[in-house]
């Protein structure tokens, strides 16, 4: 595991919450496209292999995308209503923690969330949604061996017809190299 476990966990985490707009992505005749499943495994652990030698995949889950969701590098069409969240993982160079050649690195980043709202639209809806990441990650929540260390903002940036409220999530975890 690196780093990238971690951003991509923060990121899966982040796309939970509740106060998110989620919409499932149907085909022309109106069914559910599916991510690629999952190898399946026999009793003994080993890859089920169809005539031609491939793994056989199970089902995957259906894709759901997120309209008010900005991840770095992904198109991305601003709402209409002009609420969205611009998302980004930071990490910092690793730290070995341990000695030896299975050593394991203790890697620090942030998860970057940036909520944008309309200017002069009052700072109710960006407190709410400040709150309801807060609350999301937590400080001492442990995610699968990331822990959040802290989450806090700082102050509304204006950026012409909008306003950004910068919030970060600190957070660290103990990978290997």
């Amino acid at each position: 595991m690196t780093d990238t476990y971690a951003e991509e966990l923060l990121i899966k985490h982040f796309l939970k919450m509740d106060i998110l707009e989620k919409n499932q992505v149907f085909d022309e005749e109106g069914n559910p496209v599916l991510s690629e499943g999952e190898p399946i495994l026999d009793d003994d652990g080993n890859f089920i292999l169809d005539e031609e030698g491939n793994p056989i995949l199970s089902e995957g889950e259906p894709i759901v995308e997120y309209p008010e969701v900005a991840l770095e590098n992904e198109a991305f069409v601003r709402p209409d209503d002009g609420y969205w969240y611009e998302v980004s993982v930071i990490p910092s160079a690793p730290q070995q923690i341990e000695l030896g050649t299975e050593a394991r690195s203790r890697w620090y980043g942030i998860l970057q969330v940036n909520i944008c709202v309309p200017k002069d639209s009052g700072t109710r809806a960006m407190n709410e949604r400040f709150d309801a990441i807060a609350k999301h990650f937590r400080s001492g929540l442990i995610l699968e061996g990331v822990r959040i260390v802290k989450t806090y903002r700082t102050s509304a940036v204006d950026d012409g017809d909008f306003l950004v409220l910068p919030v970060t999530v600190e957070w660290w975890s103990d990978l290997d190299r």
